[in-house]
């Protein structure tokens, strides 16, 4: 009995939801269409990747691996390095810019902080996109890691260099 009457709540419940939705039908028969479309490429990129792993595998070969398996080895190994976020470049830029800092005049400040702005956003740049790649699996933490140090040892180089030339000059921001 208490089946019954769940079974009946149910039908009526789907009946009601069916009829409050079909009143706004023309954006419910958008919604509609965009999902069958979505349905039907989901389908046919699993039919795509089933034929592919099937034809693929000889009856000799290893079983592939799982799913959950690929994504710890791309984690650790990951296909970007921590030169591919122009840290020699950085550094480069950084020695440059301390060494001008150095022989500034109260003239220069201006220029040298914009400078030092772009340079610093450049960095921060760079940083958010080993995160990224981090995040997606294409760089191992501990290259994320060095690329995040480095960043920041360079982003405390130029912050010492600019307060010694704005003590040496007296200037105060």
């Amino acid at each position: 009995m208490k089946k019954v009457f769940v079974l009946i709540c149910s039908i009526v419940l789907a009946g009601s939801i069916a009829v409050g939705c079909a009143s706004s039908s023309p954006e419910l028969a958008a919604v509609q269409s965009q999902l069958n479309e979505i349905a039907g490429e989901l389908d046919s990129l699993k039919q795509g990747n089933t034929e592919a792993a099937q034809s693929s595998q000889s009856p000799a070969a290893e079983p592939a691996p799982t799913a959950s398996a690929a994504p710890a080895q791309t984690a650790e190994s990951g296909s970007k390095t921590v030169g591919e976020y122009g840290i020699s470049g950085f550094e480069t830029r950084v020695s440059e810019l301390t060494a001008k800092m150095g022989t500034a005049t109260l003239q220069d400040i201006g220029t040298i902080k914009q400078e030092m702005n772009q340079l610093e956003r450049d960095m921060d740049a760079a940083e958010d996109q080993a995160e990224w790649d981090f995040r997606q699996g294409a760089l191992s933490r501990t290259d994320y890691k060095e690329v995040e140090r480095q960043i920041e040892h360079l982003e405390d180089e130029l912050d010492y260099a600019e307060e010694s030339m704005e003590y040496r000059l007296g200037y105060d921001d």
